[in-house]
């Protein structure tokens, strides 16, 4: 899109691509806006020693929720121990995670802790894999090379 320096065209260029990529309602994305910035507020305050870590799980309690219902869990983990998994990263994250900002910190926060616990659970999953591929060859081989037989 070519733009000017002509204020009208500027105006129009800025409605018309307002009125095309705004699908959530403006209280919605003040309301995101506020919640971005009491987490950025509670991680500063948690980084800073203050003991508010269940106000920052409380404040994504149900993004964590409904994020933990959409992830597959490995044979060996429940929901309960992946939401518990979740939990413990997300707040790992926000331990370790750089602070540019309030901007998009809750989307930040629950798309990195929930990258990490995919890698966990897939390293897991690679590893269950590979122990029933390698088990019973395994242990046929260990029996025939046993002294005795």
């Amino acid at each position: 899109m070519v733009t000017t320096q002509r204020p009208d065209l500027v105006l129009q260029q800025i409605e018309a691509r307002d009125r095309r990529k705004r699908s959530i309602s403006p209280e919605l994305l003040r309301r995101f806006a506020e919640q971005d910035q009491r987490l950025f507020d509670l991680i500063v305050q948690w980084r800073a020693g203050d003991a508010v870590a269940d106000e920052i799980v409380d404040e994504l309690l149900p993004m964590l929720q409904i994020k933990a219902d959409r992830m597959s869990p490995v044979r060996i983990y429940g929901r309960g121990d992946l939401y518990q998994e979740l939990t413990s990263e997300l707040l790992h994250t926000a331990r370790t995670i750089p602070l540019r900002g309030p901007p998009f910190l809750t989307r930040r926060l629950v798309l990195n802790a929930a990258k990490n616990v995919t890698r966990r659970l897939e390293r897991e999953w690679y590893r269950q894999l590979e122990e029933w591929y390698r088990g019973p060859q395994g242990r046929s081989a260990r029996r025939s090379t046993e002294p005795g037989e």
